[in-house]
């Protein structure tokens, strides 16, 4: 399983790969999920560099973890639009680690994924996460 991992880059990286769109995500760009079963490498997923809904290649990789970080040169976000991605993250965590792990598909996925609320706050209800105004 961990040589299937290695071979997840380049051209292959777009056959495990699941967009979602500014629709689905409540942020002003396109985000990228991948899979990575059995891989040693952590979480993370790509922010698209610009605010088309047309996919390029020009991304951001930013951690999924409880403290998210821009791994690489931030040359494209602001302050306010990391903060919404990182809310966004908070909020689908264990959804985003389910599809990287390849426990759930991207039919589930979509069906799982919340959208945020720009300038919203996170608040926690029960034992889970939600935007809130």
């Amino acid at each position: 399983m961990k040589t299937e991992s290695k071979i997840i880059s380049g051209e292959n990286l777009l056959y495990l790969t699941t967009d979602l769109a500014q629709q689905y995500t409540g942020l002003r760009s396109k985000i990228w999920l991948t899979c990575s079963p059995g891989g040693d490498e952590q979480c993370f997923l790509y922010l698209q560099k610009n605010y088309s809904v047309r996919s390029d290649h020009n991304w951001l990789k930013v951690s999924v973890s409880n403290d998210p970080k821009i791994l690489g040169k931030n040359d494209f976000l602001t302050e306010a639009e990391f903060d919404n991605l990182k809310r966004f993250i908070e909020i689908n965590k264990s959804v985003i680690k389910k599809y990287w792990d390849y426990k759930i598909d991207s039919k589930e996925l979509f069906a799982t994924i919340k959208k945020i609320r720009e300038g919203s706050k996170v608040r926690r209800i029960g034992k889970g996460l939600v935007d809130a105004e």
